[in-house]
C-alpha cells in the first residue's frame, strides 16, 4: 500500500474546496489512500444525485447567506 496522502485547505470558498476535492479523486489512482480536510464557509453541499428543491430552503439560504453547491460525486 503506497503512504497515505494528507491535503490541508486554508481556503473556505466551497465552490474551490469541492473542485479541489474532485482534482484529487481524479488525479490519484484506486490504490491512493487521501484525505482533504477544509473549513467552508456557510454551504448547502448536496451530491449528484440529490434534489435541490427537495433538499434545501432557498429562503433560509437567501437568510442566512447560505451558498447551494452540488458535489460530483454521491455525497452521504
Amino acid at each position: 500500500m503506497k503512504q497515505p496522502r494528507v491535503y490541508l485547505s486554508h481556503l473556505n470558498d466551497p465552490f474551490v474546496n469541492l473542485a479541489l476535492e474532485e482534482w484529487l479523486v481524479r488525479r490519484h489512482d484506486a490504490e491512493q489512500m487521501i484525505l482533504l480536510i477544509y473549513r467552508n464557509s456557510p454551504a448547502v453541499v448536496i451530491g449528484r444525485n440529490q434534489n435541490p428543491w427537495l433538499e434545501h430552503s432557498p429562503q433560509a439560504c437567501q437568510a442566512s447567506g447560505a451558498v447551494l453547491a452540488r458535489r460530483v460525486s454521491g455525497g452521504g
